[in-house]
């Protein structure tokens, strides 16, 4: 029970020493908010589709996924396999859409489609959503450093999202992918050595593992369905398509990156490389739940008393680990943090730039001011987080089930919106705002009157907006087709 040593408190600070030593070289390259937000649409789709990982894998999958596991079972890890499914969707139905208009974020596509208030309603909407989400985000790894440290829980979380919020301001979008990458692979060599280190820990290495963990372990999953307030299979597949579809089609995280690429094929690309990644990532996680159950049954002891399993990973990692491999996983939680965080900072930064400032205050500003304010915009989305990060613990009683719970009150009116915008041509802007309005309201009656589980939250909002919305825009008068030539599938251009 060695705990976090010397080297790997070196280790952790030649990481983070690195990280934002990157972000301050790509300062010089930036002459417009295209360079800041867009990396000048000329990143590798390679870099992108592992930026894009790296940023949606954040260091609440790192330590939620095994800590629900480790107190629970597989059930909600399997969300993973609708990735695959939701892929070719959004490559072949959001991707074109976005990549032709030459847009900035997702919702100026909104305003073309509909009028101006669809994008002001759909941007504000997102900027709650991650806003909200990067809160949790920043308080995950500050969780950890503190465990490891003994800092006090608020100082950590002042330095982490300090240090991101860094790095992001100095370097822009070809910052955060750069920094993406080298994160990636920090994230997956950490995640290796544990999994291949408790392998070799557990009396009786994998064949064990897969047996204890199987028979009567985390490793099964539940099937069957009683209430709406049970964490089952259909819960999880049914909230892991619409979460998903919204993660990968309407948030502008993931939209940034795609439109880093010079073409629409690099930006498929990029977004199968990222499904090619996920999975195997995912599997090892939960893997790693289930492994560390069986070692802390046969080794009890090692355990210390009454912690959540939201920590059993990283006590094991600062306990169980060699000096400098604990180093190099904090390093790899850290990466799985800090990608996510930087890339919520630079899209909240993107969203309230040219959706809200240039949109309605300050339109015909140069491209020296815009860059500029684009910067005060970073400052501000990565201070604000840090200070909600602050009062993360009062409010969840698990990571994993915060981000859930956060991303489901706003997540299926705003792909409701884009559904709705796409594939019919008789949506009106009246009749998709009132059909979001309404599947906010029934998401938030549910969350107050219910006992529906958070995972129905993303499908009750996305339904009750695609059939409210439609609905009330057969109600309104439609737009002549000749204005939407472009902007649903019905009317759109073919491209490669």
């Amino acid at each position: 029970m060695q705990g976090f040593t010397a080297l790997d408190n070196a280790v952790l600070v030649f990481y983070l020493v690195l990280v934002v030593g990157m972000g301050s070289f790509f300062f010089r390259g930036q002459h417009n908010t295209e360079d800041y937000f867009l990396a000048g649409r000329r990143m590798p789709w390679v870099a992108v589709g592992v930026s894009i990982f790296a940023s949606l894998f954040s260091a609440i999958s790192l330590l939620g996924s095994p800590g629900w596991v480790y107190e629970n079972d597989l059930t909600l890890g399997l969300t993973l396999v609708t990735i695959p499914i939701v892929t070719p969707i959004v490559i072949w139905v959001f991707l074109p859409f976005y990549h032709r208009l030459r847009v900035f974020t997702a919702y100026e596509y909104l305003e073309r489609r509909f009028d101006p208030s669809v994008r002001l309603a759909s941007s504000v909407l997102f900027l709650f959503l991650r806003g909200s989400y990067l809160a949790v985000v920043i308080y995950a790894p500050s969780l950890v450093l503190s465990t490891v440290t003994g800092l006090e829980l608020q100082w950590t979380i002042l330095l982490i999202g300090g240090l991101a919020t860094l790095y992001t301001l100095l370097g822009g979008m070809k910052a955060v992918i750069w920094t993406d990458v080298v994160q990636a692979a920090v994230l997956f060599g950490g995640l290796i050595l544990v999994t291949a280190i408790l392998i070799l820990r557990v009396d009786g290495g994998l064949g064990e593992i897969v047996a204890a963990a199987s028979q009567g372990g985390p490793f099964r999953i539940e099937t069957s369905w009683n209430s709406w307030a049970e964490v089952t299979l259909v819960a999880v597949l049914i909230n892991g398509f619409f979460t998903h579809l919204s993660m990968y089609g309407a948030d502008q995280i993931t939209l940034q990156r795609y439109l880093t690429t010079p073409t629409l094929r690099a930006g498929r690309n990029s977004m199968i490389l990222n499904a090619v990644l996920v999975v195997p990532a995912a599997l090892l996680l939960l893997f790693v739940g289930g492994a560390l159950y069986v070692f802390y049954q046969q080794f009890p002891a090692r355990l210390a008393e009454g912690l959540k399993g939201d920590a059993v990973l990283p006590h094991f990692v600062v306990h169980e680990l060699p000096a400098g491999i604990s180093g190099v996983f904090i390093a790899a939680m850290f990466a799985a943090a800090m990608s996510t965080i930087d890339s919520a900072i630079n899209s909240l930064s993107t969203s309230t730039m040219k959706d809200l400032y240039q949109r309605y205050f300050r339109p015909e500003d140069d491209e020296r001011r815009n860059l500029n304010v684009s910067r005060l915009f970073t400052v501000f989305w990565g201070g604000a987080a840090t200070v909600c990060a602050l009062f993360v613990d009062s409010f969840f009683t698990g990571i994993l089930n915060a981000s859930k719970t956060l991303a489901g009150f706003f997540t299926g009116s705003l792909l409701g919106i884009f559904i709705l915008g796409m594939l019919s041509t008789r949506t009106t802007a009246p009749g998709v705002l009132g059909g979001a309005l309404c599947g906010f309201a029934a998401v938030v009656s549910a969350a107050q009157w219910t006992s529906m589980n958070f995972l129905w939250y993303a499908p009750l909002g996305s339904v009750v907006t695609l059939v409210t919305g439609y609905l009330l825009s057969l109600a309104t008068t439609r737009v002549p087709l000749g204005k939407l030539k472009g902007l649903t599938i019905h009317t759109q251009q073919k491209e490669g």
